[in-house]
């Protein structure tokens, strides 16, 4: 089911675009510089049509980076911490695929057994 707002394909004006880079920006920083950040600080209110799109952009960084320091944080976590997005097939499988990139940087591919038990809708 897809929930209304969620888009994983809409499109984006120009100040869209410079929203969603500063944040995902703010996020970069905030783990280069070793200092956490709260996704809250950094997303549009929540009538804002871009703000689903922010946050997906912000889970596929804060994951990357978290693998990278040895934290193996799965899409379940996010999806707990943020519900509106477990009604959404195309957020699921959007950041579903890109935990698989990030895992395949780490050479942690999962199997398509361990998929389907975590994800059996999909």
């Amino acid at each position: 089911m897809e929930t209304v707002g969620i888009s994983t394909t809409a499109k984006l004006d120009d100040s869209s675009w410079a929203a969603l880079g500063r944040a995902v920006r703010r996020l970069e920083e905030a783990w280069q510089n070793g200092s956490t950040v709260e996704f809250d600080t950094l997303l549009p209110p929540s009538c804002n049509p871009i703000r689903d799109r922010v946050l997906i952009e912000l889970i596929k960084v804060d994951q990357e980076f978290r693998w990278r320091r040895g934290e193996q944080r799965f899409l379940e976590t996010y999806l707990r911490e943020w519900p509106e997005l477990g009604d959404s097939d195309a957020a699921r499988v959007e950041l579903l695929g890109a935990e698989c990139l990030t895992r395949a940087m780490f050479e942690k591919l999962p199997r398509s057994e361990e998929l389907q038990a975590r994800f059996p809708s999909l």
